[in-house]
């Protein structure tokens, strides 16, 4: 599979993304297994959708990112580096997450460059 693959198989995974941890899981296996050779495109296309949806699937969005992180800094945490470090730099607290005009496109792209 090459990277444009991988990234419209992204997209159409996040189409059917929900906050089940069922749906949440599969998509981390999904990204996790492609991380090595496309992790970056893997990013920008997180984000790309992330700025295009409407605030319930951002919201599903967040929970993957969320559970991308526990899950990398539990039972992945040597393999997977790269999302762990995502975890300690650059994240605002969480009464800003929270906030209605907040922008979780630039979340996820401030998580997605370190």
């Amino acid at each position: 599979m090459d990277g444009f693959e991988v990234r419209l198989q992204l997209v159409s995974i996040l189409k059917k993304l929900s906050s089940s941890q069922n749906s949440i899981q599969s998509t981390i296996r999904f990204l996790l297994k492609h991380k090595d050779k496309y992790g970056e495109d893997l990013w920008d296309c997180l984000v790309e959708e992330a700025e295009k949806v409407n605030l319930n699937a951002r919201i599903n969005i967040l929970y993957l990112i969320d559970g991308l992180l526990f899950t990398s800094s539990t039972a992945l945490l040597t393999s997977h580096q790269e999302y762990q470090h995502s975890r300690r730099t650059n994240l605002p607290s969480s009464s800003t997450i929270i906030s209605t005009s907040f922008n979780y496109g630039d979340l996820i792209r401030k998580i997605s460059s370190n």
